[in-house]
């Protein structure tokens, strides 16, 4: 901003003052040019927003199959937690309207341009990065004020402005939809999920994993929770915190945060690389308090029933108090039909804070997510293997064609797609 401001006319005076903090900027003006400096400096910050949100991340907005003249896009706001989220609504007895915004095509070929790009850069650079998708819904976060129901046009023009920011919310649902999710997964006739490993043959013998996942204002902690062997003598299973993973605040892959925005679905979803560090090389404080937990898993002969988890107990210490937003989850993987691609369906209970799972019970709800086979960062290689044709990354769907690597990015999304649809009827 100062950048900018300085090779303007306005303001007469400008200062950039260095303080503990940060930075600010100092304006001075005479009282008839005060509204002017404010303006011209507002428009400069917005502009910069814009063009760092241009670079940074990217909002793609998914056409519906369907439309006719009376649909229209409202903004459901939670009247408990306040988020706005936009859903279509269609209208009754309405003409048909075929493609207001653009063609699906479009659309793709867009996205399958942006993360093609993203995976390349990704791939020149030494980092050791997590990428997965996550589904949930899309929530705004900022958006012009006093209007919430749109036309289709109208809101896809919203959705693109600079004041329209929004997120991906990852934890959705309540138990009772977890466990129809987990019910189709495991048990459906029809499902299109699979065992990822070779020592079950159907997905109803699926066994659960667990993890423990603690939030401070640097990082988010995330931990196995593996068994040991044997039972103690209340007939409860010892567990202990395994290999702590550390994501920092602003860890993210910029080119890579992408989101997919489909008011016509039930579900929305992102797509997100992040680099990962290693909990004991940069929070070990954190990291011994965290493995100081006493785990143990009560009943392990109803692994299915959602009430069945890990349970934690820390000691009073001031590490403790720092960790918010602590969740253990219980964690299905599958695979996606023969493909390489696993969807993980995690249930959490989740506390505000350590103190509080001593206190209270949790809060129950969901999270799914899609990963590959061999996108492993533990190895620290994830970057290297993304190469110009993705081989070791994306699978192409004809392994009769050697797929280039902007055809193995449009498999993959459109598997993710595949996935979404799966659960759509949840929802």
């Amino acid at each position: 901003m100062y950048k900018e401001l300085a090779r303007s006319d306005q303001p007469p005076g400008l200062e950039l003052e260095q303080i503990d903090q940060g930075s600010y900027l100092r304006l001075a003006a005479t009282a008839r040019e005060v509204a002017g400096v404010i303006d011209a400096t507002q428009g400069v910050a917005q502009d910069l927003i814009f063009d760092a949100l241009s670079r940074k991340t990217g909002v793609f907005q998914e056409p519906p199959t369907e439309l006719n003249s009376a649909s229209r896009v409202v903004l459901e706001i939670d009247p408990l937690s306040g988020h706005v989220r936009p859903r279509l609504q269609h209208g009754q007895n309405a003409a048909k309207t075929t493609e207001p915004c653009g063609s699906f095509q479009e659309y793709a070929a867009r996205l399958d341009n942006s993360v093609y790009k993203g995976l390349k850069k990704a791939g020149r650079f030494p980092l050791s990065l997590t990428l997965r998708v996550l589904l949930g819904h899309y929530m705004l976060q900022t958006y012009p004020p006093n209007k919430e129901v749109y036309t289709y046009p109208e809101f896809h023009g919203m959705a693109r402005s600079a004041r329209a920011i929004g997120w991906l919310k990852s934890r959705i649902g309540n138990e009772t939809m977890a466990q129809g999710i987990l019910d189709f997964a495991r048990n459906d006739s029809e499902s299109p999920f699979l065992p990822t490993g070779n020592q079950t043959t159907s997905p109803a013998d699926v066994l659960p994993a667990y993890a423990f996942e603690a939030r401070s204002q640097q990082a988010k902690f995330y931990m196995p929770i593996k068994k040991r062997t044997g039972v103690n003598a209340r007939g409860e299973v010892n567990c202990y915190l395994y290999r702590v993973t550390a994501c920092r605040a602003d860890a993210k892959f910029a080119e890579l945060d992408i989101f997919n925005l489909s008011v016509g679905k039930n579900l929305d979803w992102k797509l997100e690389a992040v680099n990962e560090e290693k909990g004991e090389k940069s929070f070990p404080q954190v990291v011994r308090y965290l493995r100081s937990a006493n785990v143990t898993l009560r009943t392990t002969d109803r692994p299915h029933d959602l009430d069945v988890y890990p349970r934690l107990e820390f000691d009073a210490h001031p590490i403790g108090a720092l960790l918010k937003d602590v969740t253990v989850k219980t964690l299905y993987l599958f695979k996606w039909k023969t493909t390489p691609y696993v969807v993980q369906v995690a249930i959490n209970h989740r506390w505000a804070s350590i103190a509080a799972m001593r206190a209270s019970k949790p809060t129950v709800d969901l999270e799914m997510s899609v990963f590959g086979e061999c996108w492993d960062s533990q190895d620290n290689v994830a970057g290297n293997i993304w190469g110009d044709e993705l081989q070791l990354l994306l699978e192409g769907r004809d392994e009769s064609r050697r797929a280039k690597g902007l055809d193995r990015v449009g498999d993959f999304l459109q598997t993710v797609r595949d996935i979404r649809d799966a659960f759509e009827r949840f929802l």
